[in-house]
């Protein structure tokens, strides 16, 4: 009997072969040229929408005997491959695994199942007066199960950090179908781990008070006090840092139909807790630092508008992303180095501070890809990725296409680590092939050819910046 047919036979309805479902589940948002998307077999056999637990270990169980790959995903938000399939098999999409299982109001945290979105949960913390740490831009479609498991931070890791340190306790489904319990150390090896290991079916997250917000918007004319004021955010206790490059500004505005302004400086967007606002510190900064208090009305806009990043998309129709993690003190001399590789392009700026002095930054650049050079241009979405090198950014998650950065992303230490813990654990490299780390055959290969796309886009930096994109306005659409 065919692995197939026993899944077909054991779940049911939770099973797909449908060829047109099949054919749906074989990208992400990233886009990459169909030159290097055709060396992988991206089209699953099998889709898997399991509700249960039990659901993903007779999937898990049907994956060992049968010698089946498994690929998780979420809502595939991520642009870096990671639940993309390679070798075909199973992909799991935990998607229907939506529930919010317990809300611990008097403790202060949640269990939730993996496809929780995360402004879900915010409406489901809220009559219990509690509401969600941390928030990725994505939070209208992202998963918090899919965050964790590709690393992540957003709205509100100035004050608690990163996805990692909001999470406290996971259950997980290996191969074979056993459930693990795991905290701590043994926890971490699946946080950013893109699923390689096994299948996270219920995360127990910390929550804040939901306590009112105040928010504040400066604007600065250039990049030389951006650092400076992430860090200070920090030292008054701010909730959530996050600041725009003007472009990119002009983009969204454009993008909504609207005029837009000039074409320097810098916005920040301050958030405060109720508890820790000081109205009177805010301005002592802005002041001190050479920045200029914008009407409280730009504020609450750009706070009402912090889901909406993509929008700028329909300047396209390609948009090229690149994104990085720096350190506050040296954002500066990063924008200097990204504004000369991009300088016959346009582009934009979004960046957030987390807690430990560092900034995870987003370069949007607008193409159009109507012309059989944007497969050339494809790799100017690099250049910033190797421009920050110098600087000690690194690029913000592996996944497929950076799975040679592993060390790079996620610490020497670290890596080493999940190298090991995944030869244990996964010897045959079922779990998520080719993505991150292991020793099959097609894991190697990917690993080789992103070393060859890391160190190809390097040596062709200088070409692709003679090549300038060709933004082209699209008709707008309404929001729905």
């Amino acid at each position: 009997m065919s692995y197939r047919t026993c899944l077909h036979k054991v779940l049911g309805a939770a099973v797909s072969t449908d060829p047109e479902i099949l054919r749906a589940y074989d990208h992400d948002l990233g886009e990459m040229p169909a030159l290097l998307l055709s060396l992988f077999r991206r089209v699953p056999d099998a889709v898997v929408l399991p509700r249960t637990v039990k659901d993903v270990c007779e999937t898990m169980r049907i994956a060992l005997l049968h010698h089946v790959p498994v690929t998780p995903r979420g809502q595939g938000t991520s642009g870096y491959g990671g639940s993309m399939p390679t070798r075909g098999g199973i992909l799991m999409d935990i998607s229907r695994m939506n529930r919010v299982l317990t809300i611990d109001e008097q403790n202060g945290f949640v269990d939730v199942e993996p496809g929780v979105v995360w402004e879900n949960l915010a409406q489901a913390l809220a009559p219990f007066g509690l509401d969600n740490r941390i928030c990725p831009t994505s939070g209208l479609s992202s998963t918090v199960g899919g965050l964790f498991c590709m690393g992540g931070m957003g709205i509100g890791s100035l004050r608690y950090g990163d996805i990692k340190e909001v999470v406290t306790e996971i259950d997980v489904v290996e191969l074979g179908g056993s459930v693990r319990t795991l905290t701590g150390a043994d926890m971490d090896m699946y946080h950013q781990s893109a699923g390689c290991l096994g299948i996270v079916t219920r995360l127990r997250l910390l929550c804040r008070p939901r306590t009112k917000l105040h928010h504040v918007a400066i604007q600065f004319s250039n990049a030389s006090r951006i650092g400076t004021a992430m860090l200070e955010a920090r030292r008054l206790e701010a909730y959530s840092a996050s600041v725009f490059s003007q472009e990119y500004m002009n983009m969204q505005a454009e993008a909504a139909g609207n005029a837009s302004g000039g074409k320097q400086g810098f916005t920040m967007l301050l958030s405060f807790e109720e508890p820790v606002w000081n109205e009177d510190a805010v301005q002592a900064m802005a002041k001190t630092l050479g920045g200029s208090l914008m009407p409280q009305s730009m504020a609450e806009h750009e706070w009402e508008q912090r889901f909406y990043p993509m929008r700028i998309k329909r300047n396209g129709p390609a948009l090229l992303t690149g994104e990085f993690l720096i350190k506050c003190t040296e954002f500066q001399r990063a924008w200097e180095s990204i504004s000369r590789q991009l300088s016959k392009d346009r582009f934009g700026l979004e960046a957030f501070a987390c807690h430990n002095g560092t900034m995870s930054v987003l370069i949007y650049i607008l193409d159009s890809a109507e012309d059989l050079a944007s497969l050339m241009r494809m790799g100017k979405a690099m250049l910033p990725l190797h421009a920050v090198e110098k600087f000690g950014g690194v690029v913000y998650s592996s996944g497929l296409w950076f799975s040679s950065r592993l060390d790079s992303v996620l610490g020497a230490t670290k890596a080493q680590r999940l190298r090991e813990y995944k030869q244990c654990r996964d010897p045959h490299g079922q779990m998520n092939p080719g993505k991150l780390c292991g020793n099959s055959g097609v894991t190697r290969a990917c690993i080789l050819l992103s070393r060859l796309i890391w160190v190809g886009t390097a040596l062709s930096g200088p070409i692709s910046r003679l090549l300038p994109c060709r933004a082209r306005r699209l008709r707008l659409h309404k929001e729905v």
